[in-house]
């Protein structure tokens, strides 16, 4: 079995100025990523796809040289992942002269993903999966919590005909999607049909692991969890 790992780091960002270089706790966003790679062994090749020079000379000194820069087409703000995925598979797949197995997906918007959890999401695919997929419990961020506004009126977004104020251990355990790994056979991504399967499997990760940074309070709060964990 055969995995191409791709790691997104293009240079814009919405919420942080060249987020993905932004130190956390000393070094750039992108190393958290990379130097969990470098665990990696032979079946899983690694590819960064950046718009960037800096962050390709970055990866290079990681040990992840970038062949070339992504297309302007592909570097927007309106780009999907699926895309992006779609064009570095079929590039890769043309220069390694083989189809990989799976496409896995390493964000670097969640440094505090380990090598370890990719590895026990790499154990559960069989025949019959097509993705595996991290996800954590939402907790108090609960859709039997949530609202809408309709008019100048507040109302359930799920409407069970009463006000739900049960403590968060009473309700039914509901995941959300934490963004730090995903594991998709390259059929779906070579004819970009979806990044996520519909024989989808799940891997459960901690609140602190799950971590996701989309802007400088979530640095600020990661380095507070590495210090305290000593990440």
């Amino acid at each position: 079995m055969r995995i191409l790992a791709i790691v997104p780091a293009r240079k814009g960002s919405k919420g942080v100025t060249q987020k993905n270089i932004h130190l956390l706790n000393g070094k750039p966003l992108i190393f958290w990523t990379l130097n969990e790679c470098k665990e990696f062994d032979s079946t899983i090749d690694v590819v960064v796809s950046t718009d960037s020079q800096k962050i390709a000379n970055i990866s290079k000194d990681l040990g992840f040289p970038v062949d070339s820069l992504r297309p302007a087409e592909f570097s927007g703000d309106n780009v999907e992942t699926l895309d992006v995925l779609q064009y570095e598979t079929i590039k890769r797949e043309k220069k390694v002269g083989f189809k990989y197995d799976y496409v896995l997906l390493l964000q670097p918007t969640s440094p505090l993903r380990k090598v370890h959890h990719i590895r026990e999401c790499i154990t559960l695919l069989d025949d019959e999966i097509d993705s595996v997929v991290s996800i954590k419990n939402v907790q108090g961020d609960h859709p039997f919590r949530m609202k809408r506004v309709c008019g100048s009126k507040l109302v359930n977004f799920i409407d069970q005909g009463f006000e739900d104020m049960r403590p968060r251990q009473k309700l039914p355990p509901v995941y959300i999607r934490n963004g730090a790994i995903y594991l998709t056979k390259s059929e779906l991504i070579r004819s970009k049909i979806s990044l996520v399967g519909e024989n989808c499997s799940f891997y459960e990760m901690s609140q602190n692991d799950s971590i996701n940074i989309d802007n400088l309070f979530d640095f600020y709060a990661t380095e507070s969890v590495m210090r305290e964990y000593q990440l």
